[in-house]
């Protein structure tokens, strides 16, 4: 690493920041009066939102896609400069926030972000000092499949329209996927649509995957394992959710809030402990409580520790702890 570099790093972490207008003489670096210049730029779009930081010499970029953010509550409670947060619009969706002028481009939200929407770059290339500082803990590997558990279907007989099932004694139709040892739970049960079928065979997308077992869950042959990151508890008080209320079920990446009638229903066990639904809850009716933060072993830097600390303090209405 250079050492203007870091001494860039070192400057954006520790001295509090001042904002220039676009100049035409001075593109960055130290103004007339000693002070550090920053051009920062943000732009929005309804699918992205990014912010430039341009240096001395240096330039840093920002960018969330909006498309694939799941309005979680992680990367606000983590940012160490409340820089970054979700918020409902006029019409009461959820929306992604970024303040350009605290935001200091710091890797944390984008390090913690579970569904990896959150990118950082420097001169157009992946920035990853704290990674490559080992300043932050990694977090358990999210999917392994073992392929060797997973049956295969019978072949289909090229010249006939039925054939006989030896294994059903009956005759079905002479289609790969009517065959009995046909096995795509996984695919058709993930809410994350993390699971794709390539060419007769099921690939995953593990950027998409939130942790949340559910496939573990339907498939029969233990070829799925699954590490989650948080360990925890949510409530929540129906009696307190209005009857046309669907806001935490819409949100809901991982589907685990269902509605029957006037009761509504939490799937404890498929809960990825995201905070999406405690973020658009606007009538105090759910609580989350994170135990534990799951991530390897070692001393980190203190972002790391103030980061993993925040996660664990319970989110949402005291009230509910109380009934629970």
């Amino acid at each position: 690493m250079s050492e203007a570099m870091l001494k860039s790093i070192k400057i954006l972490l520790h001295k509090p920041p001042t904002y220039f207008k676009r100049s035409t003489s001075v593109r960055g670096g130290v103004n007339a009066n000693g002070e550090w210049m920053q051009i920062r730029r943000k732009a929005e779009t309804p699918e992205k939102t990014e912010i430039r930081l341009k240096l001395y010499a240096d330039e840093l970029i920002l960018s969330i896609d909006k498309t694939s953010c799941i309005k979680c509550d992680i990367c606000s409670i983590v940012c160490p400069r409340n820089a970054i947060w979700v918020e409902a619009t006029p019409d009461g969706i959820p929306d992604i926030h970024i303040d350009p002028q605290l935001c200091v481009l710091c890797e944390v939200c984008s390090h913690f972000c579970p569904v990896s929407c959150i990118e950082l770059k420097w001169n157009n290339s992946p920035k990853t000092i704290l990674e490559s500082q080992h300043a932050l803990a990694e977090f358990p590997e999210k999917i392994t499949v073992d392929r060797r558990h997973c049956p295969e279907g019978c072949c289909p007989v090229v010249e006939l329209e039925n054939r006989w099932c030896r294994r059903e004694r009956i005759w079905i139709q002479n289609l790969h996927e009517m065959c009995p040892k046909y096995c795509h739970h996984c695919l058709e049960s993930c809410p994350r649509k993390v699971y794709s079928l390539l060419e007769k065979e099921i690939v995953f997308d593990s950027d998409r995957c939130l942790r949340c077992t559910t496939c573990v869950l339907f498939c029969e042959y233990g070829a799925i394992r699954i590490e989650p990151v948080f360990e925890g508890k949510i409530t929540l008080d129906d009696s307190k959710c209005p009857s046309d209320c669907m806001k935490c079920i819409e949100v809901c990446p991982v589907s685990c809030i269902e509605r029957e009638g006037d009761r509504v229903s939490l799937k404890y066990d498929k809960c990825a402990f995201c905070g999406a639904c405690v973020n658009v809850c606007d009538q105090d009716a759910i609580l989350l409580e994170r135990f534990s933060v799951r991530s390897e072993e070692g001393d980190f830097c203190e972002l790391w520790q103030k980061a993993s600390g925040k996660l664990k303090v319970p989110r949402g209405s005291p009230d509910v702890k109380k009934m629970s």
